[in-house]
């Protein structure tokens, strides 16, 4: 018979379910656990105590990188600016395309100048 219902154990693994007579499959279920299931005949009070077993699995292995805080020390790049994509899509559109010469005028140091034609004042 399946009635759908469940319970929830406190932080020790106490639980307790309250059925009428019949025979009922029981299933414990842990994050990290086999799920365990147990079929019951139900005509009296029981105390059943299942014990999971943990599920193993083998990860991919990890591997974090990082830079060093003094890699401009050690790599002599002098006048060098990065700029990331992320900071190019966040400067205003013209026209629906990012300008990437606005984005570098945009920079400390960059100065936009406009030459006059020859022959002018």
């Amino acid at each position: 018979m399946e009635l759908k219902t469940g319970a929830v154990s406190d932080v020790y693994g106490n639980y307790s379910l309250t059925l009428d007579t019949g025979t009922f499959t029981l299933q414990y279920s842990y994050v990290g656990y086999k799920t365990l299931e147990k079929t019951i005949d139900l005509n009296k009070n029981i105390r059943f105590s299942p014990e999971l077993a943990p599920l193993l699995r083998d990860l991919k292995e990890v591997e974090i990188t990082s830079e060093r805080n003094d890699k401009n020390v050690v790599k002599p790049e002098m006048s060098t600016f990065r700029l990331d994509i992320k900071t190019i899509q966040r400067i205003p559109a013209l026209f629906g395309e990012v300008d990437v010469i606005k984005a570098i005028q945009m920079l400390p140091g960059v100065q936009s100048v406009v030459k006059a034609p020859a022959g002018s004042v």
